[in-house]
């Protein structure tokens, strides 16, 4: 009966059974207006960013360069910035494996982006502030990176709070989209902060970079 209408009468049909008390048949209408969206990008997680030419702005004398990322992460990176792989990104693997360099990396080809350790986020939260608000919402800052996350093998209450405010901020406000760095593997992670904040840092996709420890010389 509704399968033809277009979506202003959709909306009117949708209104009138709503009056009429009949809720069968306005959530029947609801799911077929939601059905035509599929696949959009209210999709959680799946969000576009807007690239430009490299440009340095954060840690502008670290030497990083996008061709000596991990051939497998920049395919990943460029799921992601395409919105045909979820956010957010979380980045782990061994000390000195390069995961805060493909993070810079990634950061130079975007506008604005923010990088914080978890040491910084708090230190800014004892001042007074709330970070993950203002600069970190989406439109002014799209590319949010939290490093060091599980640095510790304890998390102070003022570091729970701090990493949940930051995540549930990111998720509720810029479709998940950041770049969260740990040395913790996914199932380490609950076991340090918990199953809350470990499944919103991991809801997306999840890569591990191996190999030796780059910082070492050769």
């Amino acid at each position: 009966m509704t399968s033809n209408l277009n979506g202003g009468a959709k909306e009117t049909a949708l209104a009138d059974q709503i009056k009429q008390g009949d809720m069968a048949a306005a959530v029947d209408l609801v799911l077929q207006r939601e059905s035509g969206r599929a696949g959009s990008d209210e999709r959680l997680g799946y969000q576009t960013l807007s690239l430009r030419p490299p440009e340095r702005s954060i840690f502008r004398k670290v030497p990083r360069r996008l061709s000596d990322v991990n051939p497998k992460l920049l395919d990943l990176w460029k799921e992601l910035v395409s919105a045909r792989a979820p956010w957010p990104l979380y980045l782990h693997g061994p000390v000195g494996t390069g995961k805060t360099f493909a993070a810079l990396a990634f950061s130079d080809l975007v506008r604005y982006a923010e990088f914080f350790t978890v040491e910084q986020l708090c230190n800014r939260v004892m001042k007074g502030e709330q970070p993950w608000e203002g600069r970190l919402y989406y439109e002014t800052v799209p590319l949010l990176i939290l490093d060091e996350l599980g640095e510790r093998e304890k998390v102070t209450d003022l570091q729970y709070t701090s990493v949940k405010s930051t995540v549930d901020y990111r998720e509720f406000h810029a479709n998940r989209v950041a770049v969260y760095i740990s040395n913790l593997a996914p199932e380490d992670l609950a076991g340090l902060f918990d199953d809350r904040i470990a499944s919103r840092i991991t809801a997306g996709s999840v890569f591990r970079l191996d190999g030796p420890d780059r910082r070492k010389a050769r």
